[in-house]
C-alpha cells in the first residue's frame, strides 16, 4: 500500500500556474489540436494562415510575464510532470522575441481587413462624388424643384429665386396640397411622369449612393491614421527583432507601406472633391460636410422614388374609384327606366281589377265595419290597405288635397283627398271618414271613365 501510493504521488501533475491562467491556456491550446512544438513553431514561422486574427488577440492577452514564469524557470524537479499549460509556456519563452512575432502576426492580420474595407469605401465616396456634380438627371431634377417653387411663391419675396439651399429639399413635404395625402413631392414627381419620365430613374446615374449615405469621411479619415499608426510602430519593433521575423516581414512592410500612401493620396482627393462640391452647389465651404450632404441627397431620390409609387397607388384608387361611381349612376338609370316601366304596367292593368271593389268598399265604410278600433292599431287600418291600391294605380292629382295615414305622418302611406273649405266635424274619425268616403267616390268615377273606352271599343263601328 505505501508503494501504491509513492507511485501515485510522483504521477501526479504539477501546476505552478494560478488555476484560471492555466483553464485559459488548455482552452486555447485544444483550438489547433496540435502539440505545444507545432503550435510554437507556427509563431516562430510567422504562419498566419494556421492561426486567425482572433486566434492571435487571444495568444496576445495570454502572454507570459516575468512575474508568471518566475516559479515556473525556478522549477528544478522533473518536467514532465508540470501541466500542459506550463510546458507549453516553457517552450515559448525559449522562443526569442515571441511577443513581437505574434504582433506582428495580428498586425499582418488587422491590416488586411482593414485595408480591403477602408479602399471600396474610399473609392465609392470617390465615385458618389464625381457622381453628384455630373449627374444631368440631377441637376434637371432640382431644376423643376426650382421652377416650381418660384411659380408657388410668384408675386412674394421669395419669388423669382435664381437659386435655393439644399436642405430645403427635405421640407418639401411640408407643403400640403388640397388633396388627402398629397405633397409638393407628389405634385413634382407628377410633372416628372407626365413630362420628363427618364428622370424617375436618376438613382441610375448615382449608382454608389445608397452605400455612401452609411459610410462617413471623418470615421475612414481616423481608420487611415490608425491603420497607418500600427504599420509605423510594427517598423520600429523590427528593428530591434531578430533577422528571421526582419525577412518575415520585409514584403509585408514594403507593402503596406505602399498601401497607406495610396489610401492618404485617396483622402486627401476625396477632401478637395468635397470643397468642389460645395463651390458647384453653392453651399458654405466651412460648414458643408460630405456625408451629411450625400445623405439629404439620398433621402431626397428616396422620396422621389416613394412619391412615385404612392402617385400609382392614388391613380389606381380614383380609377377604381370612378368606376364605381359610373356603375351606381348605371344602377341608378336602370332602376328609375324600370320604375317608370312598373307604373306604365300598373296602369296597363288597371282595368283588370276586379269589378265592384270600390263600391264594396264604400259600402263596408258606410256600415262602419272597418270603422272599429282594434288593439293593432288605428280604425282605419284595413281601409287605408284597400285605398293604396287605388291610389297605386291613379295616383295624386292636383285637385287632391293631401291627408296623412292613420298610422303616422305622410310619406308613402299619405293619400290625396279632395279640397274642401269646412272641416270642422265634432269628431275626428267621423270627419275622415266622410273625407275618405269622398275620395273613393272620386276615384269610383275616373274608374268609371277609363273602363268607358273600352267598353265603347267592343260595339261594332
Amino acid at each position: 500500500k505505501d508503494e501504491k501510493k509513492e507511485k501515485k504521488k510522483e504521477s501526479a501533475i504539477i501546476n505552478l500556474l494560478d488555476g484560471k491562467d492555466s483553464l485559459n491556456v488548455n482552452i486555447f491550446l485544444k483550438q489547433f489540436r496540435r502539440t505545444n512544438p507545432e503550435v510554437v513553431s507556427i509563431i516562430e514561422k510567422g504562419d498566419i494562415a494556421q492561426m486567425d486574427v482572433d486566434q492571435c488577440k487571444v495568444m496576445y492577452n495570454l502572454l507570459p510575464d516575468s512575474d508568471k514564469m518566475q516559479p515556473l524557470l525556478a522549477f528544478k524537479g522533473d518536467s514532465n510532470r508540470l501541466g500542459n499549460a506550463e510546458k507549453f509556456y516553457l517552450l515559448l519563452w525559449k522562443l526569442s522575441s515571441f511577443k513581437v512575432r505574434i504582433e506582428s502576426m495580428r498586425l499582418r492580420h488587422e491590416f488586411v481587413i482593414g485595408y480591403d474595407f477602408i479602399k471600396p469605401s474610399l473609392e465609392k465616396m470617390v465615385q458618389t462624388v464625381g457622381e453628384l456634380k455630373e449627374s444631368d438627371d440631377l441637376c434637371e431634377l432640382l431644376s423643376i424643384v426650382l421652377t416650381t417653387g418660384n411659380f408657388i411663391n410668384m408675386g412674394g419675396y421669395a419669388g423669382d429665386a435664381a437659386g435655393f439651399k439644399m436642405n430645403s429639399l427635405l421640407k418639401m413635404d411640408d407643403t400640403r396640397a388640397n388633396k388627402p395625402r398629397m405633397t409638393l413631392v407628389h405634385f413634382i414627381v407628377e410633372v416628372v411622369e407626365d413630362h420628363y419620365p427618364h428622370l424617375l430613374d436618376v438613382r441610375s446615374s448615382l449608382s454608389q449612393l445608397k452605400d455612401c449615405a452609411r459610410l462617413s469621411l471623418d470615421t475612414l479619415q481616423n481608420d487611415v491614421a490608425e491603420l497607418s499608426r500600427k504599420v509605423m510602430q510594427a517598423d520600429r519593433f523590427l528593428e530591434r527583432a531578430p533577422a528571421d521575423l526582419i525577412d518575415q516581414m520585409s514584403d509585408f512592410m514594403k507593402s503596406a507601406k505602399e498601401k497607406m500612401e495610396e489610401l492618404s493620396l485617396m483622402v486627401q482627393n476625396i477632401q478637395n472633391a468635397t470643397h468642389e462640391l460645395a463651390v458647384f452647389y453653392c453651399e458654405d465651404e466651412s460648414n458643408f460636410k460630405l456625408e451629411a450632404f450625400v445623405g439629404m441627397i439620398n433621402q431626397f431620390v428616396g422620396r422621389i422614388e416613394a412619391a412615385h409609387e404612392e402617385n400609382l397607388q392614388r391613380k389606381a384608387r380614383e380609377t377604381r374609384e370612378e368606376k364605381r361611381r359610373k356603375a351606381k349612376e348605371e344602377r341608378e338609370r336602370e332602376l328609375a327606366a324600370k320604375g317608370k316601366e312598373k307604373k306604365k304596367k300598373d296602369l296597363r292593368e288597371a282595368p283588370e281589377m276586379e269589378e265592384g271593389c270600390v263600391d264594396k268598399l264604400l259600402a263596408e265604410i258606410r256600415d262602419g265595419t272597418n270603422l272599429r278600433r282594434r288593439a293593432s292599431g288605428s280604425p282605419m287600418r284595413d281601409a287605408w290597405k284597400k285605398m293604396k291600391f287605388m291610389r297605386k294605380v291613379f295616383g295624386s292629382t292636383k285637385k287632391y288635397a293631401s291627408i296623412d295615414s292613420p298610422g303616422g305622418g305622410g310619406g308613402r302611406d299619405s293619400l290625396a283627398l279632395p279640397a274642401r273649405t269646412e272641416r270642422a266635424h265634432s269628431s275626428p274619425d267621423i270627419g275622415m271618414e266622410n273625407g275618405v268616403v269622398e275620395t273613393l267616390e272620386a276615384l269610383k268615377e275616373e274608374h268609371q271613365h277609363l273602363e268607358e273606352p273600352e267598353s265603347k271599343s267592343t260595339e261594332p263601328v
